[in-house]
């Protein structure tokens, strides 16, 4: 009896603490949204250097800048657990190779232009942290906020657009078709783009 009543009282006080420590789950329907994030602001967010900022395009001195990027800002509010679906492209005449970076994809990326310093380590940390898990990821509950990276071969053509769609649960959540800025070309050693 005895035991019986101290399993209880363990058990109850395990699901006050579990309780007190989940996050809170938002009220109201399942909503996201995106936003073309201008380079300025994440130059003034994560700075200058691509040491530390993962949202500039990186290049090499020989060979120049093999992509360039278009960063978008999700903003997911999930009352409940939910499926999310992404698909991004910039699209427009002469626009090569474009592809979603989610947050593996954009580390293996990076890793050829800056390998081994201590700023990689911090980068790639912050990287797991705030851009997409995958193009196809579940989530429990809460409020989060990720980058996307959208990148296509260097450079892509004025007039370009980046066109990219939330599906949660299946469902259509957001969308964005916005025209890129023109781009910024960017020559190697060689005069190539």
């Amino acid at each position: 009896m005895r035991l019986t009543r101290c399993l209880f009282l363990v058990l109850l006080a395990a699901s006050f603490v579990s309780c007190a420590t989940a996050p809170k789950a938002p009220q109201g329907p399942v909503s996201a949204g995106l936003l073309l994030v201008p380079e300025t602001e994440l130059v003034k967010k994560f700075g200058a250097g691509n040491e530390d900022n993962p949202f500039l395009a990186p290049g090499a001195l020989l060979t120049g800048r093999p992509k360039d990027f278009a960063v978008l800002a999700l903003k997911l509010s999930l009352p409940e657990p939910s499926s999310i679906e992404l698909q991004a492209a910039i699209t427009g005449p002469g626009v090569q190779q474009s592809e979603i970076m989610d947050a593996a994809r954009l580390k293996d990326f990076l890793f050829a232009f800056n390998v081994g310093t201590k700023s990689e380590i911090a980068r790639d940390s912050m990287i797991g942290r705030i851009c997409i898990p995958a193009s196809s990821f579940t989530l429990s509950p809460g409020v989060y906020d990720y980058y996307i990276v959208v990148a296509c071969k260097h450079p892509f053509t004025e007039g370009a657009h980046i066109v990219a769609q939330v599906y949660i649960n299946g469902a259509p959540t957001a969308s964005i078709d916005k025209e890129l800025p023109p781009p910024i070309v960017v020559k190697s050693l060689f005069g190539g783009a």
